[in-house]
């Protein structure tokens, strides 16, 4: 077939196959010119094909690199909070170490804070301002609430501890009816 490490040295020449944050990765004209320029490197006789075995072989290229780029993602760029391997290194993965700034992980943010919100908000769990009964909380808040009514921010850390245990309540049953 061909050598797989020239290959990848190939590919890391055009920015336009593997840099996501260049502009000429974004246009189809670049990118095809690119894989053509690859395609010429490792097929010598690249030229005297007929355009449609130069199309597949293109293909075939671009099919090869997918698969590459997606093997180094799977066993070299781990996720936040992913055990450790000990498996055996990627075969390839000093010779693909380009892609590693292009394959960093995405910030994520919670939204615990704002379902939180959203459900005292909402009126889901009553404060004193609101038209629900105190038996909704419980004994706990309820003796809090009934005995200390200026400290709005303690009875309100007590509701969200409330929210938090019911909802763990809730995915417990849910588990549960799964099984």
């Amino acid at each position: 077939m061909f050598d797989t490490e020239e290959f990848i040295v190939e590919v890391s020449n055009e920015e336009a196959i593997w840099n996501i944050e260049s502009k000429l990765y974004h246009d189809k004209n670049a990118k095809h010119i690119s894989w053509t320029k690859v395609a010429k490197k490792l097929f010598k006789d690249f030229e005297d094909y007929e355009e449609t075995v130069k199309m597949s072989k293109i293909a075939e290229l671009h099919k090869k690199w997918k698969s590459l780029r997606n093997s180094y993602r799977r066993k070299c760029i781990t996720k936040s909070g992913q055990a450790a391997t000990t498996s055996k290194p990627y075969i390839y993965a000093n010779v693909l170490d380009f892609l590693r700034p292009t394959m960093q992980n995405r910030t994520t943010e919670s939204n615990v804070k704002l379902v939180l919100t959203s459900l005292i908000s909402h009126r889901h769990f009553p404060l004193r301002s609101t038209a629900y009964p105190v038996r909704w909380l419980s004994a706990r808040c309820r003796q809090h609430y009934c005995r200390k009514p200026r400290y709005i921010r303690d009875l309100t850390n007590l509701v969200i501890c409330e929210v938090l245990q019911n909802v763990l309540k809730l995915r417990c049953h849910i588990v549960r009816c799964r099984l």
